[in-house]
């Protein structure tokens, strides 16, 4: 069965933004103290151009599996999800643009940019919590992993085994159902008949 790759990644860019800005703040306020120094905040740096790569690299996936999902759910809640993640990814290149500035420049504008940066931080993390909300949607309200069992069954490559002694269409050995004239007692009788003569 071929795995969609999307639910394999979102969940680090959702992670990371709602991380974020409770540790950007925690080392804004140590800086600020004394206790860091000023190159911690290169941590921070790192870490959210991480979640904006991640998070672009979430939307690129679903992109890819976005015809077979829209055969299930149809193609609204799957437009709704996906504008969802391109506002989190484009404030997340917002926030990591502040970032970056906050590492660079001088003295007051610095710390104040940072500050900034730590707010863009938390209405991505909002915003993060949001399109995680409606990707939970297709796949618990619109079934969106029933496409892959669709995709799969279509495909033929795999499919529900028969089990053993049930009456199904699929079943090599259908189930004696207790019918006096089934298969089991005809060939009894035509044995009897065979002894008779």
């Amino acid at each position: 069965m071929n795995l969609p790759w999307h639910p394999l990644i979102v969940h680090f860019p959702i992670a990371l933004a709602v991380l974020l800005p409770l540790l950007g703040l925690a080392v804004w306020v140590l800086m600020r103290r004394g206790r860091f120094p000023a190159s911690t905040w290169w941590l921070v740096l790192a870490l959210q151009v991480l979640t904006t790569g991640v998070g672009y690299l979430a939307i690129e996936s679903g992109e890819w599996e976005e015809t077979t999902v829209e055969k299930v759910t149809g193609p609204v809640p799957v437009e709704r999800h996906e504008e969802h993640a391109e506002m989190f990814v484009a404030v997340s290149v917002a926030a990591s643009a502040l970032t970056v500035a906050g590492a660079f420049l001088p003295g007051p504008a610095r710390v104040w940019v940072q500050l900034g940066a730590i707010a863009l931080m938390a209405a991505d993390a909002g915003l993060a919590l949001r399109t995680g909300r409606s990707g939970g949607e297709l796949v618990y309200a619109h079934g969106a992993p029933a496409a892959y069992r669709v995709a799969q069954d279509a495909s033929g490559s795999e499919g529900l085994l028969p089990t053993p002694g049930m009456n199904t269409s699929e079943s090599d050995h259908p189930e004696d159902d207790g019918n006096e004239d089934g298969p089991a007692e005809e060939d009894e009788a035509e044995d009897e008949a065979k002894v008779e003569d």
